[in-house]
């Protein structure tokens, strides 16, 4: 249950919100599902405030669980910060992040992120990605998330490094080609595991 209808709030609604108040269920929002970027993006602030989590530069593995949802209403500067090379701490806190939070980042914000976020995420983060935000990817951001999903000398993406050397024509259908592979493989290894 969607924690008592959040979701069907308007984002403004939720900006008025207490800190103290959004603290005491951070937990909660962070598991949402159906909430929109808007939503998670007035959230964002009260997540950073001193009476919450305060700075994403200070945030370890577990801020990042409990913010969950509400992280997919960072700036793109922020999410760049939790790789391990910006992280103060050298921590890799985008792997930390809960798969589920993928699919609410924007395409767009997704776009604009460097090559190492991508290299940072886990198996489960990439296969939550929508088809939208994997269109939305330049060919380095989807070469680094699949060689998360495949490995570096497993096919096909072995057969995709060569294919960088192709015209950019071929090597978009070749993409979309894998994109539609990797949606039939989980969505048939989905109904097998249930």
């Amino acid at each position: 249950a969607e924690y008592m209808g959040f979701c069907g709030m308007r984002a403004e609604d939720m900006a008025r919100i207490y800190t103290e108040t959004y603290f005491s269920i951070a937990f909660f929002v962070g598991e949402l599902t159906s909430c929109n970027y808007e939503q998670m993006r007035v959230l964002m602030p009260k997540a950073k405030s001193t009476a919450a989590f305060g700075p994403v530069h200070n945030w370890t593995d577990a801020h990042m669980i409990a913010v969950g949802s509400v992280t997919a209403g960072m700036s793109v500067s922020e999410l760049d910060s939790l790789t391990p090379s910006v992280n103060k701490k050298g921590y890799n806190l985008v792997a930390a992040i809960p798969a589920h939070v993928f699919p609410l980042i924007p395409s767009k914000h997704l776009r604009k992120l460097r090559i190492e976020f991508f290299q940072a995420m886990n198996v489960e983060q990439v296969i939550a990605l929508k088809p939208s935000q994997w269109f939305a990817l330049s060919d380095g951001q989807a070469f680094a998330a699949m060689d998360i999903w495949f490995g570096f000398d497993n096919w096909p993406m072995s057969y995709l490094r060569d294919l960088q050397t192709s015209s950019s024509v071929i090597f978009c259908q070749c993409k979309l080609l894998l994109f539609l592979f990797l949606a039939s493989f989980v969505r048939v290894n989905f109904y097998n595991f249930y």
